[in-house]
């Protein structure tokens, strides 16, 4: 089935849907630094993606730094940052939403999550919490959601995390976590790149970091940029980022492929047959870290090497709203299930 011809069937899906009067099907992936949001809108699927802060927040406070609300506080901001959310989207409470949830260990902050979700109301007909990286899988792996009858392994490249896992007709194995490799570490090494590259006399903020990586990270054609700071009664100082940006990039794919390689030998101890039916199907790789030009790739060429066989790495079209494309595709499935 073509692109189109599934676009076509999921529009005409949404339109027997709103004739018969059902919920409305929601996929939401709330992101550490982007929300992603899909939702049934009369004929067609809207795509949403936003901050995850407040619209009122002048500093751009993000309350998922850690995948989930850790706090009293982040939970409460969680929770008004939910409400407008429904409100600017006219999201009814009488829907059947997916949540594209991260691997975190973290009950206080996952229990904060459903506490400010069950208080906002959405979900009114139907809730479920599905595992990120197969919500991310979804679209890659096919049209409609065969990935939940396959058997392969999921890597999500986060701002928070790296996360890996097998899975087997829907069901995860051996899911494995380590904060160690992240984006935000990326961000914190960029900076500290920069003011070494520059002897020391520019440093800049990690979001300064992270737009530096967002903007000019580039594995197949990187090209040195030149950037300016004030440096008080010093004025404007000019200066030019060459390596501040890639090395800490080459550093974060080599501590990724050491941890998959580690994660690849425990599966095979662990779920023989199942490690032996994933190797015969793509990598899927997803995450805002996939989004750089030409780290997929390189990534497979770096794991093919540490693992000694070839290695079939796919991604999203868009690593930052497959989550929740994924997660509404299961949503439709769940709504329509629920009300034969």
């Amino acid at each position: 089935m073509t692109n189109d011809a599934a676009a076509a069937n999921r529009a005409g899906a949404t339109r027997e849907s709103a004739e018969r009067d059902v919920p409305t099907a929601i996929g939401v992936k709330f992101g550490s630094s982007r929300t992603a949001l899909v939702f049934d809108d009369c004929d067609a699927e809207t795509t949403v993606c936003l901050p995850s802060c407040l619209a009122d927040d002048d500093d751009g406070e993000f309350m998922l730094r850690s995948g989930v609300p850790a706090t009293a506080r982040d939970a409460e901001r969680f929770e008004r940052f939910v409400r407008e959310l429904c409100e600017r989207h006219d999201l009814p409470a009488e829907s059947a939403v997916v949540y594209a949830m991260p691997t975190v260990d973290d009950r206080v902050g996952l229990a904060n999550f459903g506490t400010a979700v069950g208080e906002c109301g959405l979900g009114a007909a139907l809730t479920r919490g599905v595992p990120e990286s197969l919500c991310a899988s979804i679209p890659p792996l096919g049209d409609g959601i065969e990935a939940v009858d396959e058997v392969f392994v999921a890597v999500n490249l986060g701002a928070t995390n790296l996360e890996a896992c097998a899975y087997r007709h829907g069901t995860r194995l051996l899911p494995f976590v380590s904060a160690e490799v992240s984006g935000d570490r990326v961000d914190r090494r960029i900076a500290e790149a920069v003011e070494a590259e520059t002897d020391g006399r520019v440093t800049i903020d990690p979001a300064t970091a992270r737009e530096y990586k967002e903007v000019h990270a580039d594995f197949g054609g990187f090209e040195p940029f030149a950037d300016a700071v004030e440096q008080g009664s010093e004025g404007t100082h000019e200066f030019t980022v060459e390596r501040g940006v890639m090395e800490p990039l080459d550093d974060y794919l080599d501590d990724a492929v050491a941890e998959l390689g580690d994660f690849f030998s425990r599966l095979a101890n662990a779920h023989m047959k199942t490690h032996q039916l994933a190797r015969a199907r793509p990598l899927v790789v997803s995450g805002g870290m996939a989004c750089i030009p030409g780290l997929v790739e390189e990534l497979e060429s770096r794991l093919a090497a540490e693992l000694d066989r070839p290695v079939d790495v796919v991604a999203p079209d868009d690593p930052t709203t497959a989550a929740a494309e994924g997660a509404h595709r299961l949503a439709v499935r769940l709504r329509d299930r629920n009300a034969a």
